[in-house]
């Protein structure tokens, strides 16, 4: 546990429990103790951290004082934990450098919450604080990975939300959000989209059309559509987000300049190019002057031009641009978080685009174990990285490395994903690629075919990804490439054939 987060002195002595303790007796104790071997304490300067030896914590789980009830342990704990989370927000979560910390903390936040819930008549003010509390835990374990977890501690707390304090509740209407977020990561945006409806009609009646948290649903509703790859749709609807926030945070605001990020992507997505470009620079005008050259916002939009660059086939100023980013983000926050990670990818694809094959594989070997052991295995991401570095082994001609490549990854995308997802249709459509290549254009054209009616049946027949799927049909059909001869090919989700959305 986080110890000096935890242990605050006000609100310890304010409990029955350690009122005669002061802050040189707490100290004591914790130094004594340690050289019992009861506890280990490290000092890091970032996260000082303390851990129970299992006997004590073992003999603590079994031992109570009969002068000293459980509720009165619950209440401290619970409120040492709610004032140790105050000054953090939603950003925490996001941010790796705070990762350790709720790593320490959600597992004590979600063993208080089902203690504290399980009481009779609980304290409903501490009840809605710890809440808030638990909520970002869970984001937390979603935003690292946790996703089946996070799913189930969204929906756990969404049942007793309801009933302690009520379903219009701003905590209970946060809770769904999150069902609605792990939905739509999991591919299933029609739930997604029926339960961010609800969640909006609610909200709108509740909080009102101004209020940040009916903003933010919005934005996840827009991403349903971007997701599904009806970017007309999602155009709209962020264009008309992007309104919205201007009027209610101003032109300048950092969630502002993220939308308005979003918004130009849409619009290189329905192929309106020049204009996507213009809004980037002027995007990218704004965050220079109000956020510095080195903040996550301009970065971002620096990387959404870099990838305009590529669909004009200027790769190797991309490249130069993406090399440029990944140095800026590595020396300000560090060789291994993930913005840092994401821009190496960035760099990586850039260095195949532009048929440098074996530089790619040399940072895809480089990043891919730390990107899996910080993601998991099964992480959308990590997957889509995979298919990437299978990609890059059959443009080198280890077709048979590239194979294993693409079959382990489509295993797990079906386990975490299921057939249907578009990213497991993606990475079938690049073994069918592959096969094509070898040389097996039986078993290439009945993947391709196996894919086209998963689509008719999940997308219809109109849907640009059916069209593209049927052209790689075609392509099989009228040449037979043998073993190493290279085949034009494009998958689900690449609109043009200058450059791709990573």
């Amino acid at each position: 546990m986080p110890y000096r987060l935890l242990l605050d002195r006000e609100t310890i002595t304010r409990s029955p429990i350690f009122a005669a303790l002061d802050h040189v007796q707490i100290k004591n104790l914790l130094k004594e103790m340690t050289h019992l071997d009861l506890i280990e304490t490290s000092h890091a300067q970032e996260h000082p951290a303390l851990r129970i030896h299992p006997l004590m914590r073992d003999a603590a789980l079994r031992y109570q004082d009969s002068d000293h009830d459980a509720p009165a342990y619950l209440t401290l704990a619970a409120r040492l934990l709610v004032n140790a989370c105050a000054d953090m927000d939603d950003e925490s979560v996001q941010e790796h450098p705070y990762w350790p910390t709720w790593a320490m903390l959600s597992p004590h936040a979600l063993h208080l919450w089902r203690k504290l819930v399980g009481t009779t008549g609980p304290d409903l003010v501490l009840v809605e604080d710890l809440a808030r509390v638990v909520l970002l835990a869970t984001v937390s374990l979603f935003r690292q990975g946790h996703t089946s977890q996070a799913l189930a501690d969204f929906e756990n707390l969404h049942r007793v939300l309801v009933r302690l304090l009520g379903a219009d509740s701003r905590h209970t209407l946060v809770a769904r959000l999150g069902i609605a977020q792990v939905h739509l990561e999991l591919g299933s945006w029609e739930q997604a989209r029926s339960e961010l409806v609800s969640i909006l009609a609610r909200q709108f009646e509740v909080l009102g059309e101004d209020d940040p948290s009916v903003m933010y649903s919005r934005g996840y509703l827009a991403r349903t559509f971007e997701a599904a790859g009806d970017f007309v749709t999602a155009e709209s609807h962020y264009s008309a987000l992007l309104a919205k926030f201007r009027h209610v945070f101003g032109s300048a605001h950092p969630q502002t300049l993220s939308i308005w990020r979003i918004w130009a992507t849409m619009l290189r997505e329905v192929g309106k190019i020049d204009a996507a470009r213009a809004e980037c620079q002027a995007v990218l005008s704004v965050s220079r002057r109000v956020l510095g050259e080195e903040h996550l916002c301009t970065l971002a939009v620096r990387s959404s031009l870099a990838i305009l660059d590529t669909y004009s086939n200027e790769n190797l100023a991309a490249e130069v641009e993406f090399e440029s980013i990944a140095d800026i983000v590595g020396r300000t926050r560090g060789l291994w978080d993930p913005a840092t990670l994401n821009a190496r990818c960035n760099l990586a694809g850039s260095w195949a685009a532009r048929g440098e094959f074996g530089a790619a594989h040399s940072e895809y070997l480089a990043i891919l174990p730390v990107i899996v052991e910080m993601f998991g295995p099964g992480n959308q991401d990590v997957l889509a990285l995979r298919v990437k570095f299978a990609k890059v082994l059959r443009n080198l001609g280890r077709l048979a490395e590239a194979k294993v490549e693409y079959e382990a990854t489509i295993r797990l995308l079906r386990e975490y994903y299921g057939d249907d997802h578009p990213d497991t249709l993606k990475a079938r459509i690049g073994l069918a690629a592959l096969l094509s290549v070898m040389g097996k254009r039986v078993e290439a054209e009945a993947e391709v075919r196996s894919v086209l009616e998963i689509q008719f049946r999940t997308l219809g027949s109109d849907h640009p990804d059916v069209r593209l799927t049927r052209k790689n049909l075609l392509v099989i059909r009228q040449h037979t490439p043998g073993p190493g001869k290279p085949v034009m090919w494009h998958g689900p989700g690449k609109r043009k054939k200058k450059g791709k959305k990573r």
